[in-house]
C-alpha cells in the first residue's frame, strides 16, 4: 500500500494517489493494519533551511499521526526526517508512541545532507 501524489510505474502494490495529508486512516484501514510504515516524505525544498525543515516536520507528524492510527500493535515505524530545530521533539513525540526508538543516518547519506530517519519498532 503506497499514498503519493502521483503513482509509481510499478507492477503490484495497491497506490493511493492523494497527499498523504488528504488521505484518512479509514481508507488506508481498508487493507490493514499494517505490520511497519514507512514514511519518505519530504517537501517541495525551497532552499531556505527553516522553512523546508518546518514543512518536513509536519508531514513527519503527519505520517506518524497515520502510523498510530494504522499500525498494528507492536509494528514499526521508519520514517525520514530533517535535521533542524524540531527534529529533536519529533523523535520524543515517536519516543511516546514506540518501544525501541533510533536516529539513524545511512552510510550512504552525503555528508552535507540534512536528512536522517527515525526507526522505531513495538507500537505501544
Amino acid at each position: 500500500m503506497g499514498v503519493d501524489l502521483s503513482a509509481p510505474d510499478l507492477k503490484g502494490g495497491t497506490w493511493i494517489t492523494e497527499s498523504v495529508l488528504e488521505v484518512t486512516s479509514e481508507r488506508l484501514l481498508e487493507h490493514g493494519p499494517y505490520d511497519l510504515v514507512v514514511s519518505d516524505l519530504a517537501p517541495k525544498t525551497t532552499g531556505a533551511r527553516i522553512v523546508d525543515h518546518v514543512r518536513q516536520i509536519e508531514l513527519a507528524d503527519r505520517a506518524l499521526s497515520l502510523a498510530r492510527l494504522v499500525g498494528k500493535p507492536g509494528s514499526s515505524f521508519v520514517c525520514k526526517v530533517f535535521e533542524g530545530e524540531d527534529a529533536g521533539a519529533f523523535v520524543d513525540r515517536v519516543r511516546e508512541a514506540y518501544r525501541d526508538v533510533k536516529r539513524l543516518k545511512p552510510e550512504g547519506t552525503r555528508t552535507n545532507s540534512v536528512e536522517f530517519f527515525v526507526v522505531a519498532k513495538g507500537r505501544i
